[in-house]
C-alpha cells in the first residue's frame, strides 16, 4: 500500500517537471511583456520599455530573453539606454530567501547616452529611484558586446563616443 503511494507521488512529480519543461515552448511570453516591463522598472528605477519580442524558461533554471530593449528617458524623450537584447538566468532557491542570483546575463548591442548637466549631474541619477533595493540582486557574470556609449558633457559642451564596446564583469 505505501509503495503504490509513493508510485503515484513520483509519478506525479514526473509529470509536473516534464510540464514544467514543455509548456514554456507553447506559451507565447510575449503577451506578459508588460509584467515584465514593470518588474524591470522596479528594479532599475526607470520606465523599461521591450517593443520586442520576450522568450523565458522555467526548468532546469528561470531565464529571459527580451528583443528592444529601452530603459529611461530624456528630456526630449529618447531612451538613456536601447539594447537589442537583453538576457539573464536566474537560480531559483534565492527567491525564496527575497534574493535574486542572476548568475549569466547577457546584453547585445547596448547604446548608452549618458549626459552630465549644467550643474554637475547625471541625468541617470536625476529621474527614477529603484524600489527594490541594490543588496537584494546579486550579479555573478555580465557580458555586453557591441556597446556604443555616448557622454554629453553640457558644462564644457564636448562629447565623448566609445564604440565596439565589449566587456565581461
Amino acid at each position: 500500500m505505501l509503495g503504490r503511494i509513493f508510485v503515484i507521488i513520483g509519478g506525479l512529480l514526473a509529470v509536473a517537471l516534464f510540464a514544467a519543461l514543455i509548456a514554456p515552448y507553447f506559451i507565447d511570453w510575449t503577451n506578459f511583456r508588460r509584467d515584465f516591463e514593470i518588474q524591470a522598472s522596479r528594479i532599475i528605477g526607470k520606465k523599461v520599455v521591450v517593443h520586442g519580442t520576450v522568450d523565458a524558461r522555467i526548468v532546469p533554471f528561470p531565464s529571459i530573453t527580451m528583443n528592444d530593449v529601452r530603459v529611461g528617458e530624456d528630456g526630449a524623450g529618447e531612451a538613456l539606454v536601447a539594447a537589442d537584447s537583453f538576457s539573464m538566468e536566474t537560480e531559483l532557491a534565492p527567491f525564496l530567501s527575497g534574493q535574486a542570483v542572476i548568475y549569466n546575463m547577457r546584453i547585445d548591442k547596448p547604446r548608452v547616452r549618458l549626459k552630465l548637466t549644467d550643474d554637475g549631474t547625471l541625468d541617470w541619477v536625476r529621474t527614477g529611484k529603484p524600489e527594490i533595493p541594490a543588496s537584494t540582486v546579486i550579479l555573478e557574470n555580465v557580458t555586453v558586446t557591441g556597446g556604443d556609449v555616448v557622454f554629453i558633457d553640457d558644462q564644457t559642451g564636448r562629447n565623448r563616443h566609445i564604440t565596439g564596446l565589449d566587456m565581461e564583469l
